[in-house]
């Protein structure tokens, strides 16, 4: 029983921070920062993986309909794959690529 419940919170660690610490690794190899402890590394991942599920959720949706996912097994895993692994590596060159543009560095302070 305590093994599961050890598991569980792994599995819960993984979907709701996982995501937002790659994305935070990748702007971090990308722009240089100050070190991050890892309290606030967690935050932030938390953070970033919910903007991250945000954006990814037109995906979501666009395999969930119709009850696709029990016909195409491999879509599935392709989403899951895109929302936790590339959209996470994609959106911190997407964000410094309007910044160096313009596009956002008007209205947005960057890290």
């Amino acid at each position: 029983m305590e093994a599961m419940l050890e598991s569980q919170k792994l599995l819960l660690f993984v979907v709701f921070v996982f995501p937002g610490l790659v994305s935070l690794h990748v702007y971090r190899l990308m722009m240089p920062t100050r070190t991050l402890k890892w309290e606030s590394a967690i935050l932030e991942g938390l953070f970033y993986s919910l903007l991250n599920f945000v954006l990814c959720f037109p995906i979501w949706e666009l395999v969930a309909a119709n009850g696709m996912p029990p016909k195409h097994p491999v879509w599935l895993w392709l989403e899951i794959a895109i929302i936790f692994v590339v959209g996470p590596i994609v959106w911190p060159f997407l964000y410094l690529k309007m910044v160096r543009s313009g596009i956002l560095s008007r209205h947005l302070q960057s890290p």
